[in-house]
């Protein structure tokens, strides 16, 4: 009976897929094939490829992430070359990516600690400077009362001193809930008395 492929033989299998993608210019197909690749047996040189492959997709800034995450990984003494090259290469590279993206200011008006900010739906720390891919996007701001403003957006590859006006509408104010006033207690006394006087009739009637 032939042995069963091991974790290793499948993520060898999956890595050349990718590169088959990746040479092909297919970087969407590369990434999912180097992604699995790299869950099944971790390696610095799935993790460089799947970087690549963020990287030729326009997906500059979680390229950066994932250069940095190879670049962070140990390599046990007597690794293997291809594991220390793939190290070497993605600082190499790193190095260039940083360079391309862009970073943007936001200009809140009138100015609010309070608000959050968030592009594509993924929240940001304070006004800026943010990292973020070239191309269109939309912040959103907003705080615990709701959206407060939002701006459309454009970066160019490499634009490093963007800055984006948004202007806030007022904070919404919560209303003070109203007062409860004494009403009179002559309603409730009547219907008292008309309960009790049908009690006492159907106790006679019953009788």
């Amino acid at each position: 009976a032939s042995a069963q492929p091991t974790a290793e033989d499948r993520a060898a299998e999956q890595a050349r897929k990718g590169l088959e993608y990746f040479n092909q210019g297919r970087f969407a197909e590369a990434l999912v094939s180097f992604e699995l690749a790299d869950k099944l047996a971790s390696s610095p040189v799935f993790g460089l490829y799947v970087a690549r492959s963020l990287r030729n997709s326009g997906r500059l800034v979680e390229a950066r992430d994932r250069y940095r995450a190879v670049i962070a990984q140990d390599l046990a003494e007597g690794a293997p070359e291809p594991f220390r090259a793939a190290k070497a290469d993605a600082q190499s590279e790193l190095d260039v990516l940083l360079a391309r993206i862009p970073a943007v200011v936001f200009e809140l008006s009138p100015a609010d600690p309070g608000v959050a900010l968030a592009v594509g739906g993924k929240a940001l720390s304070g006004e800026g400077p943010h990292a973020l891919d070239p191309g269109n996007h939309e912040v959103v701001v907003s705080d615990g009362g709701g959206e407060r403003g939002r701006q459309t957006f454009s970066l160019r590859e490499g634009d490093k001193s963007a800055r984006v006006a948004v202007t806030l509408t007022p904070a919404r104010v919560e209303e003070e809930p109203a007062s409860s006033s004494g009403g009179s207690l002559v309603p409730g006394i009547i219907v008292l008395g008309a309960g009790g006087a049908g009690l006492l009739i159907g106790a006679i009637t019953g009788g």
